[in-house]
């Protein structure tokens, strides 16, 4: 219990240090020196709204939308494929999956998205609400290496995202973020 108090202590001061620092490999150092090794102190990062409580029911028909809407986007990105021998994904349906897949609780499908994505897409930075929903699909498959560097990933694409997960009030920083403020 003791290390989950002091990594909430460390989310506290994400605010305060990160204004104060003003760059986020400082950040980095000083604030989060260590991560939590249990499933249970790194819960303490990902929030309690992705504890192993269940989610409210959904129904089959929802379910079934869901999967639709899954099915649909792989098949506007085949086709895309097949018409100009690449992707030219400019509406960004590419970064939709990870969203459903977490509705779906469907970790394991919304892993196998994002290693086709990461193989077909490598060098694509991604939306911060994009890796951040990446994150919680690589910490729910039990891949917490991997989420933590997603997370950090997140903080660098957007150092609001974090915040406004966590409920803590928006401070806008002095620069640019090259994404929406969350």
């Amino acid at each position: 219990m003791q290390l989950i108090t002091k990594n909430l202590f460390y989310i506290k001061n994400i605010i305060i240090s990160r204004s104060a620092l003003g760059s986020s490999i400082a950040f980095a150092d000083r604030v989060m020196p260590e991560w939590p090794e249990s499933n249970q102190d790194i819960l303490c990062i990902f929030g309690p709204d992705f504890s192993s409580s269940p989610a409210s029911p959904m129904t089959h028909k929802q379910a079934q939308r869901l999967l639709k809407k899954i099915v649909d986007i792989k098949r506007v990105l085949a086709a895309e494929k097949r018409k100009f021998g690449g992707y030219d994904d400019s509406r960004g349906v590419r970064y939709l999956p990870t969203r459903y897949y977490l509705q779906l609780q469907d970790y394991k499908g919304g892993l196998a998205y994002t290693r086709w994505f990461a193989k077909t897409f490598p060098d694509d930075m991604g939306f911060p609400d994009f890796l951040f929903e990446w994150a919680v699909l690589l910490y729910k498959g039990g891949k917490l290496d991997l989420a933590k560097a997603k997370i950090w990933q997140t903080f660098c694409a957007n150092t609001y995202v974090l915040d406004k997960f966590f409920g803590h009030p928006i401070q806008p920083l002095p620069k640019y973020e090259w994404s929406n403020l969350a």
